[in-house]
């Protein structure tokens, strides 16, 4: 209100102005009630839920998975390692005989 005396002046030396078309509105900000933000809030606790859920998930998808593929692993290392042994074996066998 301190603005109007200087605001209803320059509106005077403005042709076509009158400062009695003007309106006074209330551009202030709403305040936020109490609900609207508790809704927020768990709109918010709900996404963080579902979102910790899907990760829970994931981990145990990946931990049960993951003995299989362990298993697979040792598989083709156990396989590798008996082609070495019978490798080395045979070599051995030719060694011990002459090389014949």
């Amino acid at each position: 209100m301190q603005y109007v005396p200087a605001l209803k002046d320059a509106c005077a030396k403005v042709p076509g102005l009158r400062w009695q078309d003007f309106v006074k509105t209330d551009n202030s900000c709403p305040k936020l009630e109490e609900d609207i933000i508790r809704e927020e809030i768990q709109k918010d606790a709900t996404i963080l839920r579902l979102d910790i859920e899907e990760l829970e998930n994931d981990i145990e998808v990946g931990l049960f998975g993951l003995p299989s593929e362990i298993n697979k692993d040792f598989s083709i290392i156990e396989k590798d390692v008996e082609e070495e042994v019978s490798f080395l074996e045979g070599l051995v066998g030719k060694l011990l005989s002459g090389g014949k």
